[in-house]
């Protein structure tokens, strides 16, 4: 909010949320009071802090027109709007607009209009995503070319998460071809072994035939 200080110049945060646009601009004491339409200084005899009660209604009213916001082809409406006097006295509109859901977006601030030809004011925009915690854009306005378009893209949605079924035939079928491949390690671990226990048993069992062939025959003798 430093740039505040300077009465020439005017601060402005644009905070995008999914449910609002928050619009905050802060100035000068004088400034402040320009744009509403008052004489920038009290009277003789009356404080800052009465002087701006005084006038806040007026305040308030150029508060809301102050800049116009349109995201896509639709103007935002404005929701509430509010006032404050704050440290060294310098002023701050607080403006709720409703959420900004279209592309491109337009700022328009059309306020800096009644402040042409008494003096270099420039407002200092800048343009937060608070969503997604991004600067979107810090561009700088001036009384003769108050609007700006900023190119935001929109929000990137968040990627659905595929359904549990949705690889399983995938998964089945490659776990299924590699235990039946012939080339598997695993499978021809497994027919070896087979053949290999096959093979012992026709063994001990030629054995035990031969075995009660010997002794039949030593019988008979």
């Amino acid at each position: 909010m430093g740039l505040a200080h300077d009465p020439y110049e005017l601060t402005a945060t644009a905070s995008l949320w999914t449910n609002r646009v928050d619009l905050s601009v802060v100035m000068e004491f004088r400034t402040g009071l320009r744009l509403a339409g008052v004489a920038p200084r009290p009277p003789a005899g009356v404080s800052a802090t009465n002087w701006f009660v005084e006038n806040q209604a007026a305040l308030l009213a150029c508060g809301k027109s102050f800049c116009q916001i349109q995201a896509g082809k639709n103007l935002l409406p404005v929701r509430r709007v509010n006032v404050a006097l704050r440290a060294e006295n310098h002023i701050e509109f607080q403006v709720e607009y409703l959420p900004a859901t279209e592309r491109p977006l337009r700022f328009d601030a059309a306020g800096l209009k009644a402040l042409a030809g008494q003096g270099q004011y420039g407002l200092a925009l800048t343009v937060l995503d608070m969503v997604h915690g991004k600067v979107l854009g810090q561009p700088v306005l001036f009384a003769d070319a108050p609007m700006v378009v900023a190119e935001i893209a929109p929000p990137a949605k968040a990627a659905m998460a595929s359904p549990a079924t949705s690889n399983t035939p995938s998964i089945t079928s490659a776990a299924v071809s590699r235990t039946n491949s012939p080339e598997s390690p695993v499978a021809s671990g497994k027919s070896g072994g087979r053949l290999l226990v096959s093979a012992l048993v026709s063994g001990i069992a030629a054995l035990l035939l031969l075995v009660i062939v010997w002794q039949r025959s030593k019988r008979k003798s």
